[in-house]
């Protein structure tokens, strides 16, 4: 209903009246302007130049609205000075200060700094779309801890391409930074990813997923729960998914169908999997033990001889290519 301009709506409203409880959640419901607090996140997303996932917008905006029935009930928060000097040093700080100012007319200047510091601390450890350019800057203790996972990374894959994956420092950014600080900052925020795990049959990644969990924790002190890991294999997976066509840089299609066969295939190959790296095609009387051993992939639309099977990968596949064959 969030979406449709409407709110935040309780499903039970029209209810509302047969039931105490039922009554004061409606009531407390109808007091939160969520549509208004959806504006003061977009126009964060705009200065800060990044984008929140949907369901942080929609919690950051439940917070807000929440945090204006506090005030005005008369709770404000405690944040050590500290912090509240940390975050002034911040973009961050600027932009909660602009979104907040109505809030002034119900606080102290100390409350009033102490409740920007909570939306602050709230748009910093919020899940992210993407990285954010300024995640990095936040701490060196981050930058370096980045880096030290990238390096962890590529060496534990042999992957030394693995180091510069754009892809993959984005992803470890975006997740790690926000993660360690909503422990930092002991909130809570709706968990990322948490009807998706990987299939038991990636134990390596979910084995090292831990083992980063512990690197970060040395460069840091934070100690990452569970569905943090988990989303931390997801990430590891997708690197190895990305660098997976490097490792074929040479493949043998055999295909004893006729030309207009094996084009056919070598084509489709080529536009679904354009890294798949070097096609030949040879029939079955081509094919030799030196040849494949020279290959590190052989794609063939027929079943060969147990000779050849055990040097390199085999995947057999129907000669127009189907989906399941794609998805193999």
């Amino acid at each position: 209903d969030v979406y449709k301009r409407q709110g935040l709506t309780y499903t039970l409203a029209n209810d509302a009246h047969l039931l105490p409880l039922s009554q004061q959640i409606n009531t407390l419901v109808s007091a939160w302007d969520i549509q208004a607090s959806i504006g003061k996140v977009a126009y964060a997303e705009a200065q800060l130049g990044g984008r929140f996932s949907d369901n942080a917008v929609l919690h950051l905006s439940l917070m807000m609205a929440i945090q204006n029935q506090r005030i005005e009930a008369g709770y404000t928060l405690d944040v050590p000075q500290e912090r509240i000097e940390w975050l002034q040093s911040l973009a961050v700080w600027h932009v909660t200060d602009t979104i907040s100012k109505g809030l002034k007319r119900w606080l102290t200047a100390e409350a009033y700094e102490r409740e920007i510091a909570g939306i602050a601390m709230h748009f910093l450890a919020a899940n992210r779309h993407g990285l954010w350019h300024s995640d990095l800057d936040l701490d060196r203790t981050f930058a370096d801890l980045i880096a030290t996972l990238m390096a962890n990374i590529a060496t534990k894959y042999d992957q030394p391409d693995l180091s510069q994956d754009s892809s993959l420092k984005a992803g470890l950014a975006a997740h790690v930074i926000p993660a360690c600080l909503r422990q930092r900052f002991g909130l809570w925020t709706p968990t990322a990813n948490a009807s998706a795990t990987l299939s038991p049959k990636y134990e390596f990644e979910q084995a090292f997923a831990q083992q980063l969990g512990k690197d970060i924790a040395q460069h840091t002190d934070i100690h990452l729960p569970a569905a943090e890991i988990n989303t931390l294999a997801m990430l590891l997976r997708a690197a190895f998914i990305r660098e997976q066509p490097h490792r074929y840089d040479r493949v043998i299609v055999v295909c004893p169908s006729g030309m207009a066969t094996a084009q056919l295939l070598t084509a489709r190959l080529k536009a679904h999997f354009p890294r798949l790296g070097n096609l030949e095609v040879l029939s079955i009387r081509e094919l030799n033990l030196e040849k494949v051993k020279s290959a590190q992939l052989i794609l063939t639309t027929v079943p060969l001889p147990g000779l050849f099977t055990t040097h390199v990968p085999v995947i057999q596949v129907h000669p127009l290519l189907l989906p399941e064959d794609i998805a193999t």
